[in-house]
């Protein structure tokens, strides 16, 4: 879907600023991105619930890291490591037993793996 609505818009329109501390469409999914590839927090908070934090998830990082990048290039990077994980985590997660436990995280408290519809 983000390919659809994203592949062929205008540079300007993909980096637009819409002020400080905001996040534009390149930046968006630059996030989606590093989202994908910290899944084995998952595994974290499979196997050690609240007794282990997991490392900070730096959301900056991948602004610097995707600088001068074709939006074209991160929405086929983001579509690989989503369907990676997927396939990955079907085979790690039991949907009957695996959803409702947290982890403890040094920003946002107890997050859980929570099943969603």
């Amino acid at each position: 879907m983000l390919n659809y609505l994203l592949t062929g818009l205008s540079t300007d329109w993909i980096s637009c600023n819409e002020g400080e501390d905001t996040l534009n469409t390149f930046d968006v999914v630059g996030h989606l991105i590093e989202g994908e590839k910290n899944i084995p927090r998952i595994e974290i908070i499979m196997t050690k619930g609240e007794t282990k934090a997991i490392p900070p998830f730096n959301r900056i990082d991948q602004m610097q890291q995707n600088a001068g990048k074709p939006i074209e290039q991160l929405l086929s990077e983001f579509v690989e490591l989503r369907r990676q994980n997927l396939k990955n985590l079907r085979h790690v997660i039991d949907k009957e037993t695996d959803f409702e436990q947290a982890e403890e995280h040094p920003e946002f408290c107890y997050p859980k793996l929570e099943r969603s519809n």
